[in-house]
């Protein structure tokens, strides 16, 4: 097999890698009992995490939202018992002196599919707080908290790291493909 079969063969497995997306993948490949996003009530496990497809469609955050503006805040009823039981969510903004602000709250009710989702105008940076309310639940609720308008130091996308590491590979690759033909060109002249 030559030098430039072998390169293509790489690229595509790159490629392919690179665009498939998997549900692990998206909170960077790891347990539900490690992820950042998941939190835990009485043996159920409730997924948060919010979105602001006006200013990137694929990014998801839980606990740091970039910037204020339209948001998504999407929670999964990971068990299926949360989805046989009335469930509401509520979101706050942290007020000034610990007075918390209701901006969302849904009506208790079976979600049959898992997934409540509250779309927000967030006016203002600062804190937030989703909570799911289990009907009869003796439990604490689950809750996150998400600060908007301050990222965590040194935290980006692992998209935008998957989509660069592609680039350089494809780059790189590119010239080792072509360098043969530039050797001849060169030659020639």
């Amino acid at each position: 097999m030559n030098n430039a079969t072998q390169i293509i063969k790489f690229t595509v497995t790159l490629l392919i890698a690179a665009f498939t997306t998997t549900a692990a993948m998206a909170h960077g490949d790891v347990p539900m009992n490690q992820d950042k996003c998941a939190r835990y009530a009485a043996g159920n496990v409730v997924h948060f995490n919010a979105y602001q497809p006006e200013y990137d469609v694929k990014a998801n955050y839980c606990g740091a939202i970039p910037k204020a503006g339209e948001t998504i805040f999407v929670v999964d009823l990971v068990n299926t018992k949360l989805r046989k039981v009335p469930v509401a969510l509520k979101i706050y903004s942290a007020g000034k002196g610990g007075e918390d602000t209701p901006l969302f709250e849904s009506e208790p009710k079976v979600y049959q599919h898992g997934i409540i989702e509250a779309p927000l105008k967030i006016a203002d940076n600062g804190g937030y707080l989703a909570q799911i309310i289990i009907k009869d639940a003796s439990t604490q609720p689950p809750t996150m908290n998400y600060m908007v308008g301050k990222m965590p130091s040194g935290s980006m996308p692992m998209s935008w790291l998957l989509q660069i590491f592609v680039i350089a590979a494809l780059g790189i690759m590119g010239f080792m493909a072509l360098s043969p033909f530039i050797k001849r060109f060169r030659n020639k002249g």
